[in-house]
């Protein structure tokens, strides 16, 4: 069975399979989901602090070499990797974008012209946008 076409309507989502059948699936939006893709909001120009500095470089650092480990084969997964650091899965899987934060990023959170941020909401962001406009 392959997939024709698929459509995302706003109540629901048609996947179309060929000869005439298609999967037809009741959609309810959330209202607690974070609303994807580009969002303009007031650039916060607040200083960051030199902890959060600290956090963020130590952050993209470790999640570098994490990255390293399993390309190079030292570890198997992003689960090995929690078990090591004694922390879930998913948190490591919620890191593991800072690995691919751009230098000229890392420039700005080290001369401190980039805005305060937290390191949750920096690698979320950074999963979706690598160029890390405004950051």
């Amino acid at each position: 069975m392959q997939v024709e076409r698929i459509v995302v309507k706003s109540q629901q989502v048609e996947i179309s399979v060929g000869d005439g059948h298609f999967l037809s699936i009741q959609r309810i939006p959330n209202e607690t989901t974070a609303t994807r893709g580009v969002v303009h909001a007031t650039e916060s120009r607040q200083p960051m602090s030199d902890q959060s500095r600290d956090l963020l470089l130590t952050a993209t650092a470790k999640t570098r070499c994490w990255i390293d480990n399993v390309a190079e084969g030292r570890v198997a997964s992003f689960a090995d990797i929690a078990k090591r650091e004694g922390k879930v899965e998913r948190h490591i899987r919620l890191l593991a974008p800072l690995a691919f934060v751009p230098p000229r990023v890392i420039s700005r959170i080290v001369d401190g012209t980039s805005p305060s941020v937290t390191l949750t909401s920096f690698a979320k962001n950074v999963g979706y946008s690598l160029s890390c406009q405004g950051i």
